[in-house]
């Protein structure tokens, strides 16, 4: 008897390679001669570089990053050759997501994407054109503040004093300054890989959506969302200037 397992990963705790292992342990245990081929499957969440690194016949690389609430973390990061060129392959979940906090700690107004800035710095540094970036399974909702800052974006409070991208930042930033945003993205294609398709307001919107999740009730989302206005507006601002 032959069984092919095809799991994705399950949210803020095993990977797609995870779940196929211990699924084909249990086949193992009760059908010893079952022939079972593990095919991991990813949406952009956790285990998405395992599986497409598995799949493509890829390699990983670790790579030192800041985690979602202090630095000093090591992430997973995927190279494989698509139409002939390499892409490197970044994941959200495994830089600053939701397994990498306990869930007494998690609290999106601390978390930051600043990991997967460096990340994909790390990449361009390597000298990379195409990106895959995974966003499922994050324990952040700063905005992507974060992660512009690690890529030279600066923003800044209505003191000038420098923000450094957390998610309570959103509520505290008043001015956004782009000249230092690393001119390597121009040349840059990064394809996003997400399983959903939501607004970031509204009744199912991302912050509706994501605020329990990521450890928050429902009264932060009045924070959230006004804090996503006051990013977008800075941006817009300094976008006319």
């Amino acid at each position: 008897m032959r069984f092919v397992i095809a799991p994705d990963s399950y949210k803020g705790s095993l990977s797609s390679r995870e779940v196929g292992s211990v699924m084909a342990a249990a086949i193992r245990r009760e059908i010893p001669h079952a022939e079972i081929d593990v095919v991991p499957m990813a949406d952009g969440g956790e285990g998405t570089v395992e599986a497409l690194v598995g799949a493509c016949g890829g390699r990983g690389e670790e790579v030192a990053v800041h985690g979602p609430l202090e630095p000093g973390a090591t992430a997973l990061i995927g190279l494989i050759e698509q139409d002939g060129e390499p892409v490197y392959v970044i994941e959200t979940a495994n830089i600053c997501g939701l397994p990498m906090i306990p869930a007494d700690r998690r609290d999106p107004y601390a978390a930051t994407s600043r990991g997967l800035g460096e990340a994909i710095a790390h990449a361009l540094d390597r000298g990379a054109r195409r990106l895959i970036v995974g966003l499922g399974g994050s324990a952040v909702n700063d905005g992507g503040m974060g992660m512009l800052a690690a890529l030279g974006v600066r923003f800044a409070d209505r003191g000038g004093r420098t923000l450094e991208g957390r998610g309570g930042d959103l509520l505290r930033a008043a001015a956004v300054d782009w000249s230092g945003l690393d001119p390597r993205l121009a040349a840059c294609a990064i394809t996003a890989a997400s399983d959903v398709t939501s607004p970031p307001d509204g009744a199912g919107g991302r912050l509706a959506r994501v605020r329990a999740a990521k450890g928050r009730d429902a009264r932060a989302s009045g924070g959230a969302r006004r804090g996503y206005a006051r990013v977008c507006g800075a941006a817009g601002a300094a976008g006319r200037a």
